[in-house]
């Protein structure tokens, strides 16, 4: 007879496989403590598109972007999809409401200072149930998951925790989408387009995503729509744009002071409307 656990995990390994990108993700070694001994891991790194990025161990984790629980954002699961944890962007309100009951807010403990603080880890029925919070210059991210007694015993809550540890906020992106009414032009509606700081390579785009790669997946072709070129801190402009299909038809590039060119989609969001970017890179393989 099989065992349900095991073809679980061979599931996950086979659907994680195929999503990987083509590019390489970047990895490191580290020299960890579990279940009370050190072991030497090799840690990768997940860029997620929600604006944040975090190191799990290869060889024992695995993480994508996706929905689990009613909840979105970077997942974090082990060899077992029962060990798992959901990472996910939260306002300032909810970690004010979520530390509601403590001597001082996280929101009051982030003034100064990067927070990573537990709101409850209890232990039910041999399982672990934890909800934590992330803090950063005005940004919070919340880590909701559950591990067995077994899976503790190896070191899974040490794993999760030094993933939850390693979260980085990226910058918030450079340029502000907002609605600006009706176009003239039939069937578009109007965008305002603001650079929060000194910019070059702006580039409007329109998104085909009528390409597959060589394992079926679908492939993203960005064309230049508009191409503005340089950008001072508080430059706007206003472009008429169209929002048909279900993927993101609308785009930005830009390159940054690095030298790097970054390339989004424009989406709208599904609670209230507004516009946001979200980044391109693994699906222009």
């Amino acid at each position: 007879m099989r065992n349900p656990a095991a073809c679980w995990a061979l599931l996950i390994v086979l659907i994680l496989t195929l999503a990987v990108p083509v590019a390489r993700a970047e990895t490191r070694e580290a020299v960890i403590a579990l279940a009370g001994r050190e072991e030497t891991v090799t840690e990768c790194l997940h860029e997620s598109m929600y604006g944040f990025s975090l190191w799990y161990a290869e060889d024992r984790l695995y993480a994508y972007d996706g929905e689990r629980d009613n909840m979105e954002g970077a997942i974090v699961t082990g060899q077992l999809m029962t060990d798992f944890m959901v990472l996910e962007v939260i306002t300032e309100e909810d970690a004010a409401e979520y530390t509601d009951d403590f001597d001082e807010s996280i929101v009051e403990l982030a003034a100064e200072n990067r927070v990573v603080m537990d709101v409850y880890r209890v232990l039910e029925n041999g399982r672990w149930y934890f909800l934590s919070l992330v803090a950063e210059n005005g940004r919070y991210l919340s880590a909701v998951g559950e591990y067995s007694q077994e899976a503790a015993a190896e070191g899974m809550g040490e794993l999760l925790q030094r993933a939850l540890e390693s979260v980085t906020f990226e910058l918030p992106f450079p340029v502000r989408a907002e609605w600006a009414g009706e176009s003239d032009q039939d069937g578009m509606v109007n965008v305002r387009l603001t650079a929060d700081r000194p910019l070059r390579g702006v580039r409007v785009l329109r998104l085909d995503w009528s390409g597959v790669n060589e394992i079926g997946d679908t492939v993203c072709r960005p064309e230049t729509a508009t191409d503005f070129g340089l950008a001072k801190a508080g430059d706007s402009w206003t472009v008429g744009l169209t929002f048909m299909g279900e993927m993101p038809e609308n785009g930005l590039a830009y390159t940054d002071e690095d030298g790097r060119e970054h390339v989004s989609a424009m989406d709208i969001s599904g609670e209230d409307g507004h516009l946001f970017f979200w980044d391109l890179d693994a699906y222009m393989n």
